[in-house]
């Protein structure tokens, strides 16, 4: 993976362990933005050289347990769960969106 790939997925799983009021769900266990960004920071770690895109990472790796292939899903407070693939995918263009701003 590029330089420049890699400094989005650290971006996008810095901004996760920011976030408040969401819960990440894995394998029906609730964790917190901070747990669930360190979780998949391991993961990245572990995959990197095997992908090309922060697009890839979510798609192939931080959108579903590698042991179990379930779902991650996000609830946000007062939300219903919803696909944590969708949720990434939404908070890595909102991060490419700003980087871009002048």
């Amino acid at each position: 993976m590029s330089a420049g790939e890699t400094e989005r997925v650290e971006r996008m799983l810095e901004a996760l362990s920011r976030e408040s009021g969401i819960v990440f769900i894995r394998n029906d266990a609730e964790h917190t933005a901070e747990a669930a960004a360190a979780h998949l920071k391991k993961k990245f770690e572990y995959a990197a050289n095997n992908l090309s895109t922060a697009e890839e990472f979510i798609d192939k790796v931080g959108s579903r347990s590698s042991l179990s292939n379930r779902e991650y899903l996000v609830r946000k407070t007062g939300e219903k769960a919803r696909p944590a693939r969708d949720y990434l995918f939404e908070l890595l263009r909102r991060l490419d969106s700003n980087a871009a701003s002048p």
